[in-house]
């Protein structure tokens, strides 16, 4: 566990009558120990809404919090986000310190990418958990996370990321009939013929250019070129590649080309979003 601190806290949050301010030192990842520091030696930086820089052992550190995923800046709800987490951990215009703890998994105290990989909890509530619950980012698992019911709830009530006209006007036309994240087969062949069913609903023919298909990463984003489907006509779109291509018209399937496989078999969503940037459906993957 490391521990780190802010200043004061809202959004839900109450601060402790007896704060304390630590920062993290030490070591080996997972054998952190803790000393008085200021706030402003902890945190040097908020990147977007799931990350920020950290000052760790005398080192400046990214910090990557655990099990979500907020929007790119450059995205819809990307600095909003970022905004969010910001007034979580240091909320303009209020005094007084709140403990962070940092809590890291020593299996996993680092993501691909190098980064610091943590829950951050700020007097103990789950930061993750409530930048979820308010819709600013999504969980990483689809309903295997353990914040799949917070994030079902915040979809319910179309917030934040869940709403359907956040980024414009809403653009009626395609929903997700079904979704294959793991079909059966081996997973070490390239997209392992999982697939995304979606239909037209609307009464005539539809130009799907714009519209974007994407996983819970945003790593893995397939954009429509254009190409017509009929008024209530249903098409798959598959993680392989295919003789066909996805901005030929009238074509019943479309391809991702993707190298590997999309859906991740622990648990993923899938998001269909409008030409807008809109959410225009998703499904948790079982």
């Amino acid at each position: 566990m490391l521990t780190a601190c802010a200043s004061g806290i809202r959004g839900g949050f109450e601060r402790s009558e007896s704060p304390t301010v630590t920062q993290p030192t030490g070591g080996a990842d997972d054998e952190l120990l803790a000393e008085p520091a200021a706030v402003t030696d902890i945190v040097q930086r908020f990147i977007d809404g799931d990350s920020l820089e950290i000052m760790l052992d005398g080192e400046v550190e990214e910090l990557r919090i655990r099990g979500i995923n907020a929007p790119e800046l450059f995205m819809c709800g990307g600095p909003e986000a970022r905004q969010a987490l910001q007034d979580l951990l240091a909320p303009e215009g209020q005094a007084g310190i709140a403990t962070i703890e940092l809590v890291v998994d020593p299996d996993e105290p680092r993501d691909r990418f190098g980064r610091v990989l943590a829950d951050v909890l700020v007097d103990g509530q789950d930061v993750g958990r409530h930048l979820v619950e308010d819709g600013y980012v999504i969980p990483l698992g689809g309903s295997s996370s353990p914040l799949h019911e917070h994030a079902r709830r915040a979809s319910e009530a179309m917030l934040g990321v869940w709403s359907p006209d956040r980024c414009g006007p809403a653009i009626d036309g395609l929903v997700i009939e079904s979704f294959v994240p793991n079909p059966a087969g081996p997973d070490d062949r390239p997209g392992a013929g999982e697939f995304i069913e979606l239909r037209n609903v609307l009464g005539s023919d539809l130009d799907v250019a714009g519209w974007v298909v994407h996983d819970e990463s945003t790593s893995n984003s397939f954009e429509f070129g254009p190409g017509t489907i009929g008024a209530g006509e249903t098409f798959r779109l598959y993680s392989t590649c295919s003789e066909g291509t996805h901005d030929a018209d009238g074509l019943n399937d479309f391809y991702m080309c993707d190298s590997d496989s999309v859906w991740n078999n622990s648990g993923d969503t899938a998001f269909v979003v409008d030409p807008n940037g809109n959410l225009a459906d998703h499904r948790f993957s079982p």
